[in-house]
């Protein structure tokens, strides 16, 4: 959870010194369970690799797409 914090701080640094439009990618560890925290944190870049290939793809990838509302 301290990711989340750090995250969290960045984005809002970023917001605050007029620069929202820097990207914040996250990669690792991400998955269709946890890929929503990441991005309420403050990322809009993640790289997803054994959160979308482990298991059934397409699944996965339906269940982290809702999960970000997309």
């Amino acid at each position: 959870h301290s990711f989340l914090k750090r995250c969290g701080s960045l984005r809002n640094f970023l917001n605050k010194n007029n620069l929202k439009n820097v990207d914040i990618e996250v990669d690792g560890g991400i998955r269709p369970d946890n890929v929503w925290d990441v991005v309420n944190a403050g990322a809009n870049i993640v790289v997803s690799g054994s959160g979308l290939f482990k298991g059934d793809f397409g699944w996965n990838i339906s269940n982290m797409r809702n999960n970000i509302g997309n």
